[in-house]
């Protein structure tokens, strides 16, 4: 579905605010899904809109966390000062307080310069924390800090830093359920639970499929130059049945790879074109033994080669990622001809 906003040349929704970074992870997103989703999500917008609280956004991996947290922002009457987005699971534990909080020159090995911090550089606008439950435990009660009472100290100083913020929390992990196990303040998790927005799985949105799929396909063959413009009825019937373990990051993923091996004059998408693992979610039922018995072979041979290259080629730490004995791996590797340098 296009954009429900009349939107400038820039790709932004006329007298939106530019984000103060170049990152392009900071441009307008546009949202795509069912009607029903999108007015959803415009009455979300529409409650919060003038609210500095704190914003708190949880869903599986993959469902579009970010993307939502950035249209949030954008559509927000309040901080339009500037946006940063800061990935704490891509940050080094050593580093997260210097990086997020700052340091003065010389307060540990290797500050060589003074640093005022992430949150300092976001003042008077919107930070998205991305993965919050990787702040580690000790750094939490400082950025409760931050936000009860808009200060914090660097490393290395000991005079409070002002500053003026809204945050905007995303999780894949439910909070409350860290909370319960001593992994995340109880204090912090109501702070940043003020304004809760949980986005569905996708296959609890299974209307968002067919737009979603269609956008995907239209960018993609653009991006590779294929004609591909349609998907028929039954591939979509694929799509739909599909359970979309990781949502839509994994539809997105389905969809280019369809594409990228799909015949140059293919202006169709057929269940053919489709992985194999979402195929058989459909078509186990009305597969010849033998025909099932090579895809089945192949989703497996797949899932092994991709958990041999994500530990390494470990072959310990494979074969108890995928809950079989060392063994039975060997075994498997041999009969499906999986041949790779192990650690």
């Amino acid at each position: 579905m296009e954009k429900r906003r009349n939107e400038n040349r820039a790709g932004q929704p006329s007298g939106s605010p530019s984000p103060s970074s170049t990152n392009p992870r900071l441009s307008f997103p546009r949202l795509i899904g069912s009607p029903h989703f999108l007015s959803q999500i415009d009455a979300i917008i529409e409650k919060i809109k003038q609210s500095k609280s704190t914003l708190l956004i949880s869903g599986e991996t993959g469902v579009g966390k970010s993307l939502l947290a950035r249209y949030m922002f954008f559509h927000s009457q309040v901080y339009k000062a500037g946006l940063r987005i800061l990935s704490l699971s891509e940050i080094p534990e050593n580093l997260f307080e210097s990086q997020i909080f700052g340091h003065r020159k010389g307060s540990f090995t290797g500050a060589m310069d003074d640093f005022e911090g992430k949150i300092k550089a976001t003042d008077k606008g919107t930070v998205i924390l991305e993965d919050i439950a990787c702040l580690p435990v000790h750094l939490q009660a400082k950025l409760l800090r931050v936000i009860e009472e808009k200060e914090f100290e660097r490393i290395g100083e000991t005079a409070p830093v002002s500053v003026d913020i809204r945050i905007i929390a995303t999780s894949n992990t439910p909070l409350d359920k860290l909370v319960g196990e001593g992994k995340f303040r109880k204090d912090l998790y109501y702070r940043l639970n003020v304004l809760p927005v949980e986005l569905l799985p996708l296959r609890q949105r299974i209307e968002d499929i067919e737009p979603l799929a269609l956008h995907f396909l239209r960018i993609i063959s653009g991006e590779q130059r294929k004609g591909m413009s349609k998907i028929s009825q039954s591939a979509m019937n694929v799509l739909i049945e599909y359970g979309w373990p990781g949502n839509v990051r994994e539809l997105r993923s389905a969809i280019e790879q369809a594409v990228c091996l799909g015949e140059a004059n293919l202006d169709t998408l057929e269940p053919k074109n489709l992985p194999p693992a979402i195929r058989l979610n459909q078509k186990n039922a009305n597969l010849e033994p033998e025909t099932l018995g090579e895809e089945l072979r192949e989703v497996e041979r797949k899932k092994i080669i991709e958990t041999l290259i994500k530990n390494n080629g470990h072959k310990g730490k494979t074969a108890e990622e995928l809950g079989i004995s060392r063994r039975t791996l060997y075994y498997k590797m041999e009969e499906l001809r999986i041949k790779l340098h192990s650690g």
